[in-house]
């Protein structure tokens, strides 16, 4: 709460701008009196002593005046007295005035300044408030509200009447602008609901054909008595136009969504229209030549489409059928239907231009889908044919089948006769003795990289190049100079896993590293020629490493670390023992030569006919001959 202080003069009355331009000169208005009954004694006395003669009572009469001079003396004196001090006092009465009407003037500006914040928040809400009904009456008891609070901090009386008369101007002003803004946000929102009113008539002219006449009356009409929507608004003052513009503004906006819409939907019904002058009026008339344009053009698609069908999109036809149906609307007959005739006789050169690009890419279309159809059926006959090639294989390699038991067999289209074939071949080199397990690491080798350049799909495509021509996997499983049915099962496996990064990394890695150390063990590359046992020493290298690397694959191990010489887990602990000495090679170049080797040559033993590379390693002769090494 304001405190206005008192004043209380402790020194002499100074000069104040603004107050008190000039202070009286008291003096010479207390002394005038006694300078004039001066003079009056003076003649009294000179006429006392003109007259002394005269008058004996001269003596009296001069003590009388004399008395009376001195009487007036001091009461002259005592009222300068007084005049002094009533000066002094009205001096700094006048001060602490001035002080108490500076003071309540600046409680009441501060009072109103500190408001000015909060009316004007009030009034942004009022101006912005979408509910216009309501917005002044919050306004006004909010504007109250905020007054009568400021006022219970004002204890002042004088400063209290002074602010509600600053406040009485402040809201006639302000509330004059706040009714300004409610008013423009009723018209806003009148228009608001006039677009929306304006937009649900469109909508329903062109989904209720048959209310047409009722909705372009409520849309258009400017009579009085049974006023459209615009005249409405008109007559409420929120148009900013004549009625009669806004509703031709509005029919010229509603004819062309429909003329728009007819060109997309159905754009000879509506150049039948413009030849019989519906649009006249309706439409801008430079709006006419592109939307005719347009219809032309989409007239002419509409009909191309239709006639393109002649040709459906079937992945189930044969495609004898659809080339046939092909010929026939290339032609232009169109297998005898007359509408499709006649309206591919009414297209223009342009017209048909288009037509024969449309059918040439309907015609890839529908080769493409029974393309797919039948590579998706086919692939459906694989993956059946290779399930049961897997079980049958592992059936003929352990003699479970005979050549009658795969006649009986369910295999699938041509593969699947192909399929039969490759495995009665089998059943005869494993009744020969010829189907061991691993052998021919080059030819193995040949069909690995031939599988992976793509150029082998399945095990009977016949493309692996021999001395004999071109045979398949299955082909060259078995026999005198084939590739072991492991490795046969191996490759298979690389073909059906050829999407599979794993299968195909852990394969195509040990293949390289089995080719990064084939030179060491094979030897100088001198011998090789003569050497027909460097082969044979690679291939038992292979069957070892494969062996450990398989194995370190089931326990979890990695590819890389597996062939990796830096990690523990290398499947190659000591090369040496692989690579052959000089002598080793002389000897083995001596026995390819048929030269007698001395009995104490330190081979490994020979692998027995059908025996697997874990019986082999797991031999007595084979443990005996690695315990001596």
């Amino acid at each position: 709460m304001v405190q206005i202080p008192t004043f209380t003069s402790k020194t002499s009355p100074q000069r104040i701008s603004g107050v008190i331009s000039q202070i009286p000169n008291i003096t010479d208005a207390a002394t005038l009196p006694y300078r004039t009954l001066s003079s009056q004694a003076d003649n009294i006395t000179n006429l006392a002593l003109k007259f002394k003669q005269q008058n004996k009572d001269f003596d009296n009469q001069l003590y009388k005046l004399n008395k009376e001079q001195e009487i007036k003396e001091y009461t002259i004196n005592e009222e300068y007295k007084t005049n002094v001090i009533n000066a002094g006092n009205k001096l700094a009465s006048d001060f602490q005035i001035l002080q108490l009407r500076l003071d309540r003037k600046t409680l009441l500006k501060s009072t109103v300044n500190n408001l000015l914040p909060q009316l004007n928040e009030i009034k942004l809400t009022a101006s912005t408030n979408s509910d216009t009904l309501k917005a002044k009456e919050q306004y006004d008891t909010s504007w109250k509200q905020i007054v009568e609070n400021a006022k219970l901090n004002i204890d002042d009386k004088v400063v209290k009447q002074m602010f509600d008369m600053e406040m009485s101007d402040l809201y006639a002003k302000e509330s004059q602008q706040v009714d300004s803004f409610i008013r423009k946000n009723s018209i806003n929102n009148a228009k608001l609901v006039l677009d929306t009113e304006k937009e649900n008539l469109f909508h329903d002219y062109f989904t209720y054909p048959d209310q047409r006449p009722v909705i372009l009356q409520k849309l258009f009409s400017v009579d009085p008595k049974a006023p459209g929507i615009f005249m409405e608004a008109a007559m409420d003052g929120i148009l900013e136009v004549p009625p009669q513009i806004a509703v031709q503004s509005a029919q010229v906006e509603l004819f062309t969504i429909e003329a728009e819409k007819l060109v997309e939907e159905n754009p000879k019904d509506f150049l039948s229209k413009l030849e019989d002058g519906y649009w006249k009026g309706k439409i801008l008339a430079t709006n006419i030549p592109k939307l005719k344009d347009a219809a032309i053009d989409k007239a002419r698609e509409m009909d191309i489409d239709f006639l393109v069908t002649h040709m459906p999109v079937d992945p189930n036809m044969d495609i004898d059928v659809a080339e046939e149906l092909y010929n026939q609307a290339i032609s232009g007959d169109f297998g005898g239907d007359e509408t499709k005739q006649s309206i591919y006789q009414n297209l223009d050169n342009e017209g048909k231009t288009d037509f024969t690009t449309a059918i040439n890419q309907q015609r890839s279309h529908v080769r493409a889908e029974i393309s797919f159809q039948q590579s998706q059926e086919q692939r459906k006959e694989i993956d059946a044919n290779n399930e049961l090639y897997t079980d049958t294989y592992e059936k003929i390699v352990s003699g479970e089948l005979t050549v009658s038991d795969i006649d009986a067999l369910e295999f699938e289209g041509k593969l699947g006769v192909e399929y039969k074939s490759a495995l009665k071949n089998l059943i005869a080199k494993r009744e020969e003795g010829t189907l061991v397990s691993d052998a021919g690491l080059e030819l193995y080798d040949k069909a690995f990289k031939m599988i992976m350049n793509g150029d082998i799909t399945s095990v009977t495509d016949k493309v692996i190049p021999t001395n004999d021509g071109p045979k398949s996997i299955m082909d060259i499983t078995g026999g005198e100079d084939g590739i072991g049915f492991s490795q046969s099962k191996e490759l298979y496996s690389l073909i059906i896993n050829k999407n599979n990064e794993d299968v195909i990394f852990q394969k195509s890695a040990f293949q390289d590293f089995l080719n990064s150390y084939k030179d060491q063990i094979l030897g100088n590359p001198l011998y090789q020629k003569f050497n027909t046992q460097s082969e044979s020493r690679f291939f038992d290298f292979s069957l070892i490493m494969k062996q450990a690397y398989e194995q370190g694959l089931q326990e979890g191990k990695s590819p890389y670390n597996l062939l990796n010489s830096s990690s523990d887990d290398f499947i190659l602990k000591n090369i040496a023992e692989f690579i052959p000495s000089d002598e080793q090679l002389t000897d083995e170049l001596l026995q390819s030569m048929g030269v007698t080797v001395p009995e104490d040559q330190n081979l490994p033993p020979q692998r027995k006919p059908n025996q697997s590379v874990e019986d082999w390693l797991n031999s007595d002769e084979y443990k005996t001959w690695e315990n001596n090494q």
